[in-house]
Formats: C-alpha cells, sequence, structure tokens
C-alpha cells in the first residue's frame, strides 16, 4: 500500500493519505501544478476529506446537476454548519455503502430531529407540512431568497429526519427550485436577496454570511459553478 505520497496512473497524478485512501476527486493530468497551499486549506474549509470521500463512495447525486443546483440554494448554511454542500441536505445516508454507516445514519436522523424540534417546533410529518407552507407563503410575499433558502434546506431535514421519503423531498424541492429560478436573474443576486433576508431576520450583519458566500466561490467545490439558468429536470 502507498501512503503519504503522489502516484502517476495512466496520464493522471494521485494523491494518497497517511490510510492510503486515494483522492480521486483531486486527481490532476501529469505536468500541472498542485494547487497551493492557500486554495488547499480553503477547499479542505469547505468540504473535508472525509466529506470528499464519503461523496465519492456514497453520494448518488454527486454528478446530478439539478440536485448540486438545489442543493446550492441553500449552501451558505451548510457551509455555515460544516455540513457536506454536495449532500441533499448537508448530509449523506452511508447505509449498505460505507462501514458502520447504519450508526452514522442512525446519528444523523436522531440529530436532524433534534434540529428541526428546537429550531422550529416540528416532530412529526404534519409540522413540517405547516413550517414548508408558512415558508414559501412569506418567500412568495416578500420576494425574499432567506425563506426560499430556508423552505429548500428544511426540505432536505425533512428527508433526512425520516418525514418525508428521498423522492417526496426531491420532488418538492424541484417545484421550488423552478420558481427559485424565474424569480431571481443570477445566483449573486439571489444571494444579495437571502443576505438581506438574514440581515433582517437576525438583527445583526450579514458579513460572515456574505464571506461564506465569497470563500464557496473562491472554492475549488464552487456551487455556484453551476448555470444559474441550467434546465432543472427530474433525474432521480
Amino acid at each position: 500500500m502507498v501512503k503519504n505520497c503522489e502516484r502517476e496512473i495512466n496520464g493522471k497524478v494521485y494523491s494518497f493519505d497517511a490510510n492510503g485512501v486515494c483522492d480521486t476527486a483531486n486527481a490532476r493530468p501529469v505536468g500541472t501544478a498542485k494547487k497551493n497551499l492557500e486554495q488547499e486549506k480553503l477547499d479542505e474549509s469547505i468540504l473535508n476529506e472525509r466529506q470528499q470521500y464519503i461523496n465519492q463512495a456514497a453520494n448518488p447525486y454527486i454528478d446530478n446537476e439539478t440536485v448540486q443546483w438545489m442543493n446550492a440554494t441553500y449552501a451558505i448554511l451548510t457551509a455555515a454548519n460544516a455540513q457536506n454542500i454536495k449532500a441533499f441536505g448537508g448530509t449523506v445516508l452511508q447505509t449498505g455503502k460505507i462501514s458502520n454507516g447504519e450508526l452514522a445514519d442512525q446519528a444523523t436522523v436522531e440529530n436532524t430531529r433534534k434540529l428541526l424540534s428546537d429550531s422550529w417546533n416540528i416532530s412529526d410529518r404534519a409540522g413540517a407540512d405547516l413550517v414548508l407552507e408558512q415558508l414559501l407563503t412569506s418567500a412568495r410575499a416578500g420576494g425574499s431568497a432567506w425563506d426560499y433558502s430556508r423552505a429548500m434546506s428544511n426540505l432536505g431535514y425533512y428527508y433526512l429526519a425520516g418525514y418525508y421519503v428521498e423522492t417526496e423531498a426531491l420532488d418538492r424541492g424541484l417545484e421550488i427550485a423552478k420558481e427559485i429560478q424565474a424569480l431571481y436573474s443570477s445566483w449573486d443576486v439571489f444571494a444579495e436577496s437571502y443576505l438581506a433576508g438574514y440581515a433582517s431576520w437576525s438583527g445583526d450583519s450579514s458579513e460572515s454570511r456574505r464571506q461564506i458566500y465569497e470563500s464557496l466561490k473562491q472554492s475549488s467545490w464552487n456551487p455556484y459553478a453551476l448555470d444559474w439558468n441550467l434546465p432543472l429536470e427530474k433525474s432521480w
């Protein structure tokens, strides 16, 4: 087993960590430079090595542009919580895909249900439905990306908590994503509305969230590299 080194394989350079795990996501063509240290630190702050591994091993939507577009609508919150910006709801369920995945998923369900209870007073399907409609009503009345973004992130949480089945959450998310896409003209316009809504809701500056947004755009994992006008289609 190779560890803590790089190896050329079929015209690409692959890095191997201390456990011999190959970082396939960051393979680069032979002859190209390795990312500088500052960029590496930024990328690691957005998606750490464990999250990158889980994405490659167990994330069914890692290459699904529609789902990734949906994830991008709440990526600022996901990054603020140090969760996985490429995962629907911020966490990949691992049962049957990664060793001890069942234990990890049990913890995810419990933690997500606690979050929904503490933050939204949601403890069941009926409560989830009610909050979603309240967020959408507020979003439509004020044109607030803040409320749209929270509606989208909550759908991911509903799935992780087991209040919605996966396809149901994704189907509803697709409907809302198309509504968002029609209302705003770009990621920057959406983000400005989101930040204004956050500042109004929190009664504080949105500067920390703005910094997260800028860091996301500068990272190698930039969720906003997807075209705002991407055709959003059901593909699950």
